[in-house]
């Protein structure tokens, strides 16, 4: 898988959350996850957020989807 995913795209597979959610779920000292979301990448100086596709579709699956915490 290629390519990059925007903050929207990211919070729709995160059951549709906002965009603080999304923040917060970044955040090393966040407990809802055994590891924190991987920051964002920016394309350019004033550039969108955006997560590698691949990387966040292992964190999604391995921390989000298999959540127990």
């Amino acid at each position: 898988m290629e390519g990059y995913l925007t903050s929207k795209q990211v919070c729709k597979r995160l059951n549709g959350c906002s965009p603080t959610t999304l923040w917060r779920y970044q955040q090393k000292n966040q407990t809802m996850f055994s590891k924190p979301l991987p920051a964002p990448v920016k394309r350019g100086a004033g550039s969108s957020n955006l997560w590698s596709a691949e990387e966040f579709s292992i964190w999604e699956e391995k921390h989000f989807r298999n959540n127990i915490g």
